[in-house]
């Protein structure tokens, strides 16, 4: 009796996993058959949007659309190429949201080591949205890395006004105060 006991234990057990493992496994490939479609969205995106900026090549929106599918391929470098086609052919209209384009552009330049077309369009950001403490914020960064306390301190003070309990806005003020006073 033990060993039939014993039988049914192990048959179970092996059922058991056998079950765990193709369930598992079946997840597993439903993730990545997800990707593999999105991807092909993406490419399918990038695609068309060539497509359109062949026809037209002075469509500010098509080259929007086609750095935002860029950036969705993780391509940063080509998407900011995009990115600055349709800054320079004007980012007018309600085709573009405007305040995504501009804080899109503004990080791809600062990622891209252009410090000063970043802090323009930061600017410009703080002109149309003077109540948001992360423009002055990224700013007074930008400040910063020019060599510029006097200009940080005045956008890094006017950030911690708007939002008293962001931290990092306090604390690199505070950093900033430090080394002017030595």
């Amino acid at each position: 009796m033990s060993l039939q006991l014993f039988m049914i234990i192990f048959v179970t057990a092996g059922i058991a996993f056998l079950a765990y493992y193709m369930i598992r496994h079946s997840r597993a490939h439903g993730r990545i058959t997800k990707d593999y479609r999105n991807r092909a969205k993406i490419l399918q995106a990038i695609k068309t949007a060539k497509a359109a900026v062949e026809r037209d090549p002075k469509d500010a929106v098509a080259h929007f659309y086609l750095g935002r599918a860029f950036l969705a391929d993780k391509r940063d470098e080509q998407a900011l190429r995009e990115y600055k086609s349709a800054s320079r052919l004007g980012v007018t209209g309600t085709e573009i949201p405007e305040t995504e384009f501009r804080e899109t552009i503004a990080d791809l330049y600062a990622r891209f080591n252009e410090p000063n077309e970043a802090l323009k369009e930061y600017i410009l950001l703080i002109k149309r949205h003077p109540e948001n403490p992360e423009y002055y914020f990224l700013a007074g960064k930008l400040f910063s890395t020019r060599n510029r306390p006097d200009l940080c301190e005045q956008y890094l003070r006017k950030a911690v006004s708007l939002n008293p309990k962001e931290d990092a806005s306090a604390l690199n003020l505070g950093c900033v105060i430090f080394f002017q006073k030595k």
